[in-house]
């Protein structure tokens, strides 16, 4: 009707085209410009997304200023254990998704005197080459043939050779010589003597962290698919507890694959570590010491306290009970020979690290 001021549907009050509505531009002759469907439609996108960001936790978003850098691995073997409990792991696929755990528990392979490390006395083979590299460098290997292990190499006591590259070349061909007539022991030798002149790595004791438990926080569905795919056998639904509590668990859950062997966290595009910048610091009180797992066969070793865990948390794998009732501040971050142990040590095997 001519006069009659036609009311403006719920819908398109207040919109960007018919800001009068609202009242909310004091420029008038500029709110009231027709804005086109094609840029109406992008400024819309545009405030869909903001909103979506701003709902979301800051810990979800993909700023890496919570990554851990090199400075955080290049500490002593069990302080890192330590310092890794409540620290998060990202994985990266190759579809852009972000798959993340908090560790909760962890184990310290001292390397030198520790029998059951890889790297006992210094050993150091193609397998275990990890170990000696730069601290932040992953370690992966199989057990069992099937399954996987992450490890995190830590600072250790670094021996550089007091000779050069000549004479060091030198040995590594009489040693190859000496073992000429064992084609097993030939190998072995030629893989000591180019990891001897690998470029900038340091001769040390090989230590390294197992990471043993995870609790997931993003990505629990794809976890779940890819825990099933490796359990053909169980039809039972994983809770969400069981997904990470294992050293296995957690590569088949963040699909880890055995290729991410010798990579570096602090620069890797595809799994890096990050703080927790809602989580509150951890106290040394309820971090529970105790035996580590599956190394039972190995005498004295077996019987120190280097697993470490949160208290109370419901995705560690193994509680120990006597353990959880002392104080969790009971290892001192020092070498193999500081860590409190029980009676003489005996000359036992080296163990599989499994």
């Amino acid at each position: 009707m001519a006069g009659t001021k036609r009311k403006l549907p719920a819908s398109l009050a207040g919109s960007p085209e018919h800001p009068e509505s609202a009242n909310t531009f004091p420029n008038q002759t500029q709110a009231k410009r027709k804005m086109s469907p094609a840029k109406l439609k992008k400024l819309v996108i545009s405030e869909n997304i903001s909103n979506v960001t701003a709902e979301q936790s800051q810990y979800f978003t993909n700023d890496l200023q919570h990554r851990l850098g090199e400075d955080f691995f290049q500490q002593p073997c069990i302080r890192l254990a330590k310092a890794l409990l409540g620290k998060v792991l990202v994985r990266r696929r190759s579809d852009g998704t972000e798959l993340r755990g908090r560790i909760v528990e962890t184990e310290s392979y001292l390397g030198g005197e520790d029998k059951a490390s890889h790297s006992a006395g210094g050993k150091r083979t193609a397998r275990n080459l990890a170990m000696f590299m730069k601290p932040g460098t992953i370690y992966v290997y199989p057990i069992y043939g099937i399954y996987l292990c992450m490890n995190i190499s830590s600072e250790g006591k670094t021996i550089r050779p007091a000779v050069n590259a000549y004479t060091v070349s030198m040995f590594g061909v009489l040693k190859i010589l000496s073992s000429f007539v064992f084609k097993q022991m030939l190998v072995k030798s030629i893989v000591l003597l180019t990891d001897v002149l690998y470029v900038g790595l340091p001769l040390g004791e090989g230590a390294a962290v197992l990471l043993r438990s995870l609790e997931p926080l993003q990505g629990l569905p794809s976890m779940r698919e890819l825990r099933a795919a490796r359990r053909k056998e169980s039809a039972r639904q994983l809770k969400d507890k069981e997904l990470c509590n294992g050293p296995s668990k957690l590569c088949q859950a963040l699909n880890i694959p055995r290729c991410f062997d010798r990579r570096d966290l602090a620069s890797d595009p595809e799994v890096w570590l990050e703080r927790d910048p809602d989580e509150s610091p951890i106290n040394p009180q309820d971090i529970v010491s105790a035996p580590r797992i599956g190394i039972e066969s190995h005498g004295e070793w077996a019987k120190k306290p280097l697993r470490f865990y949160l208290r109370g948390h419901p995705c560690v794998s193994v509680v120990n009970k006597a353990a959880d009732g002392r104080s969790g501040n009971v290892v001192k971050d020092l070498g193999p020979s500081e860590v409190q142990s029980g009676t003489e040590r005996p000359d036992v095997k080296r163990t599989k690290q499994d």
